[in-house]
């Protein structure tokens, strides 16, 4: 292969030299079918300073395209090869590949180094001894943000790619700029692009007179931001609603408080009222007692078990009396306590309330009668002593109760008689 240089005119001087970036010399030491080569494309003895153009040209297979992509892989690093029709390893196995560059800037700062094929850092001295990350960040900061891809469609046009340009050159011919720029950068189908934006743009807006998505979305926000807004003033008129709805809650808790206390009134009134029938046969009793009269009979050998008996049917009745007169006035006391204390509206508002008041009235009645029935009862333990008195001619009345036997004695007659019967 052949190379030659040739200078062309100076650029304008009003150029940013901060931002050029010249190759001074490409070593492909290893790289396709190189081994050893070097291009120097700028001498040591040439103004570093002027810019030139270089043509390389050379026959069919020479190496032109693989110095273009050993250029771009000394810049940016050796890629992976694998999925690349070039792999360029076919005289020198990938771990053996190297390029070396030096480059200057417009400022007169110089990096030499060399690019291995390898995992991890790739950038070694121009000596390829050591690694040199700082060379590494050094020509990433010249380089000012130029990446691969933009480097590739810019400054590393290949035949490929022209061909791909050309046939873009060719499709879009309704705009010159737009097939200017698609030859210049190399991307193809900026007309499609164009026309496949403009779709996108048509149906977010109202480009071409009917409704877009975004027109549509704004539409549907405002018109939930009303319903929002009207949802929040109905929401205020909840509030009086819910203060009502709390004491409404409130009376009925205090209803049923009520309800809850009458109904246990009734129910003690119900026990009252079911004790009141042992004072009703004691009445009887007491009655049937009282039309005996004074009765004399001749001592018998069942006396003493008759006078057992009478006495035990006496005594369950005083006490039946007693129990029921007691509970008859502890439930009148709490019920006239507790029909004070109940709310008129609920006694007015349910028939059991007014029964219960019928009921305490016949309950009150009842306990105005208690003191006849003690006379009564009074009268009946005089006709017994009367009646013991008659068994015992010649006692003194007032000693007719000491007839009666303890009750140990009483029980050791019985015996004696179920013994000897």
């Amino acid at each position: 292969m052949t190379y030659s240089a040739a200078s062309s005119t100076r650029r304008s001087q009003t150029r940013k030299r901060g931002a050029d970036v010249r190759i001074r010399e490409l070593h492909q030491r290893r790289f396709g079918l190189f081994t050893d080569n070097t291009l120097e494309l700028i001498p040591d003895h040439d103004d570093s300073t002027v810019p030139g153009l270089h043509v390389i040209y050379g026959r069919n297979e020479a190496g032109k395209t693989t110095t273009l992509h050993a250029i771009r892989y000394g810049i940016y690093g050796i890629p992976d090869l694998r999925n690349d029709p070039r792999t360029y390893d076919f005289l020198h196995r990938k771990p053996d590949l190297r390029i070396a560059m030096v480059v200057d800037s417009a400022a007169g700062e110089r990096i030499a180094f060399t690019r291995r094929k390898k995992a991890g850092d790739t950038c070694f001295d121009i000596t390829d001894t050591a690694p040199a990350p700082d060379l590494q960040r050094k020509l990433e900061r010249l380089l000012q943000g130029i990446d691969r891809n933009l480097f590739t469609h810019k400054y590393g046009i290949d035949h490929g790619t022209l061909l791909r340009g050309g046939a873009g050159l060719a499709g879009d011919n309704n705009d010159l700029g737009e097939s200017l720029f698609a030859a210049a950068t190399g991307i193809v189908g900026v007309r499609a692009t164009l026309n496949s934006l403009a779709t996108q743009i048509d149906e977010l807006l109202k480009a071409t007179g009917r409704s877009g998505r975004i027109p549509d979305a704004v539409k549907r926000f405002n018109e939930a931001r009303v319903a929002a807004e009207k949802a929040r003033r109905a929401g205020r008129s909840w509030a009086p609603k819910q203060k009502e709805i709390a004491e409404a809650k409130a009376s009925l808790a205090a209803l049923n408080g009520a309800l809850a206390q009458a109904t246990a009134d009734h129910q003690r009134a119900t026990d009252v009222n079911d004790a009141i029938e042992y004072v009703v046969q004691r009445a009887l009793l007491l009655q049937q007692i009282q039309e005996l009269g004074v009765v004399i009979e001749t001592w018998s050998t069942d006396f003493e078990e008759h006078r057992k008996g009478l006495r035990s049917t006496i005594a369950t009745a005083e006490a039946a009396l007693l129990v029921a007169t007691g509970e008859l006035d502890i439930q009148l006391k709490r019920q006239a306590a507790h029909v004070a204390a109940v709310d008129k509206a609920v006694l007015g508002a349910t028939d059991r309330t007014r029964d219960l008041g019928e009921r305490i009235t016949e309950y009150l009645k009842a306990k105005g009668e208690r003191s006849k029935l003690a006379a009564d009862l009074k009268r009946a333990e005089q006709a017994v002593a009367t009646a013991c008195l008659a068994i015992r001619t010649g006692a003194d009345p007032d000693q007719a109760r000491e007839l009666i036997p303890p009750l140990p004695a009483r029980e050791a007659a019985s015996a004696l008689l179920d013994r000897h019967a």
